[in-house]
């Protein structure tokens, strides 16, 4: 008797896992899905098993870890060997300065032009496009 309660017992969870869903049709055309069977107003057009997908064991998590960590080293090597890990480390500075002389004449134009376009006209209907257009001249002629 112990035994058979036993039994019962550990089959129960599985049971308890099996689901199944219902697409049923209802009087008016109306379709729903439900886990319980359809209703005597309505007809069962499909059922199918829902079981929910277990989830992963740990072993297939440390497996999934692994092949992370292996895709990373992987992936920071051939970075290492193209030359660009730098390009993503912020702490590492590489350049020179370089002093440019810059045409005050063409800074003043375009900056005269900007004013003119943007602002002492409140009325002027300027596109996105052309105050950043605008914006980008005044900041090339006066780097």
């Amino acid at each position: 008797m112990i035994r058979l309660a036993a039994v019962l017992v550990l089959l129960a969870p599985g049971v308890a896992g099996a689901q199944q869903v219902y697409k049923c049709v209802g009087g008016g055309g109306a379709i729903s899905y439900q886990s319980e069977p359809c209703a005597a107003s309505q007809r069962a057009v499909k059922a199918w098993d829902a079981t929910p997908e277990a989830p992963p064991s740990n072993e297939e998590l440390w497996r999934r870890h692994r092949a992370q960590r292996r895709a990373a080293a992987e992936s920071a090597y051939l970075s290492r060997l193209a030359g660009t890990d730098r390009l993503r480390s912020p702490s590492v500075a590489s350049g020179a300065i370089v002093r440019v002389e810059r045409d005050s004449s063409q800074c003043d134009y375009w900056r005269q032009e900007r004013q003119r376009q943007l602002y002492d006209n409140p009325n002027a209907q300027v596109s996105a496009q052309h105050r950043s257009w605008l914006h980008m001249k005044v900041a090339e002629a006066c780097k």
